[in-house]
């Protein structure tokens, strides 16, 4: 009892004084005003006269704008140092929100700001605050603990913000959201300003592409990311707009974010304990998993079955995120960190700009999105599964 209550001292020493604490509560207040209507933007944007067609076109200029845009957050980093370019993107985000609330039927040019707006953001916080979470991370031999904690405070914002948003839509006129959004990223800004002497840019020189794309093992975790980035845009974007024309509501739709997030949040402290000769299977499991949820979803429409499988692909989701995530920054932490973030949201999003593409050209866009993301979990495992198997054939070979 006495250990728990001198670890919970600690925690809370540093929650409230440490660059990694004052760093997670920024995070914190930062996803829940994001969660607060990201969950919700593809039933705005029909709400306010544009078809599914549309919504798919802003979704895919919004993901091929964002991938180069990653290189010039990279390039912003060096040049001013992480918190700033946080910072900045937040005041991107707040962009986003605002050109989002005034946003007409049919202003193309319009929509197609909305959807730098929303990219900018994306590649300027995600590069950023995922460098600096690296830098600042304490548990550099075994940063998963690190993540775990990160991915716990996301999740918990994440799991309050939809329920809140939702009451807020049925309640007032859709511009109250924008707003309390843009005030509590505005508040999330804070606590970075108290940050003292936490490391702020690259100590390292830029490496080349190559570095990252030029052995198996770092082309194989890259394409991993994308691969799950897939997994994660149909379940959190395209299978809430599924539930949204299948009940109607929105409460529909934030049940699933709620559900997920509870899900994630439960079993991520779990997750972060994981040794490291274990998270190939970790990965291989959860694909599995989430890959049978998938494919019974085709079939099944029943609404416990489906808030069933939202929980179940929500643990899946962590069983895969957490060691995929670790395994990447482990690399950045001996080669470039600031190029290891910059490349992990580049792929991602890179894997979810042709998942749009495909959809524009399809006619029955959620079963054949459901038979996308199928495949990219069977690929995630073949290619964790060959991982296993290559480091086995290396460990047996005689010296």
């Amino acid at each position: 009892m006495h250990h728990q209550h001198e670890h919970l001292s600690l925690r809370l020493h540093r929650a409230l004084h440490s660059s990694m604490g004052l760093f997670e509560w920024s995070v914190g207040l930062h996803t829940f005003a994001r969660a607060l209507i990201s969950v919700f933007i593809p039933v705005l944007l029909l709400g306010i006269g544009y078809g599914i067609d549309q919504v798919l076109l802003f979704l895919l200029l919004l993901t091929v704008m964002d991938v180069p845009l990653n290189f010039f957050a990279r390039w912003l980093v060096r040049k001013v140092g992480a918190r700033l370019v946080i910072i900045a993107g937040s005041v991107a985000m707040v962009g986003y929100f605002l050109s989002l609330s005034a946003l007409q039927p049919n202003d193309w040019v319009a929509l197609a700001f909305v959807s730098f707006f929303a990219a900018l953001y994306d590649a300027l916080y995600w590069v950023s605050h995922l460098f600096f979470f690296m830098e600042c991370s304490v548990h550099k031999e075994n940063i998963s603990r690190d993540t775990s904690w990160l991915y716990i405070v996301q999740q918990l914002a994440e799991m309050l913000a939809p329920a809140l948003g939702a009451v807020v839509l049925l309640i007032f006129p859709d511009d109250i959201l924008m707003y309390i959004s843009v005030t509590v990223v505005l508040i999330s800004i804070i606590p970075l300003f108290k940050i003292k002497n936490a490391p702020d840019r690259p100590r390292v020189p830029q490496q080349p592409w190559t570095a990252y794309w030029g052995s198996w093992q770092n082309a194989r975790d890259y394409f991993r990311i994308a691969l799950y980035g897939v997994h994660m845009s149909v379940e959190f974007i395209i299978y809430p707009l599924f539930l949204y024309f299948l009940i109607g509501n929105v409460e529909s739709v934030a049940a699933v974010a709620v559900i997920a997030a509870l899900a994630m949040m439960v079993f991520t402290f779990f997750t972060g304990r994981i040794k490291r000769e274990h998270r190939q299977q970790t990965i291989i499991t959860g694909a599995l998993i989430a890959a049978v949820f998938w494919l019974l979803r085709i079939f099944i429409v029943n609404y416990a079955f489906v808030y069933f499988s939202v929980f179940v692909v929500g643990l899946c989701a962590v069983m895969m995120s957490i060691p995929l995530a670790s395994s990447l920054f482990e690399k950045g932490e001996k080669m470039d960190t600031l190029s290891a973030s910059t490349w992990r949201n580049a792929a991602s999003m890179g894997g979810q700009a042709l998942l749009y593409g495909v959809l524009l050209l399809a006619n029955n866009i959620f079963h054949i999105s459901f038979i996308v993301v199928v495949g990219c979990l069977v690929a995630l495992l073949i290619i964790s599964r060959l991982a296993v198997t290559i480091k086995v054939t290396q460990a047996s070979q005689p010296l």
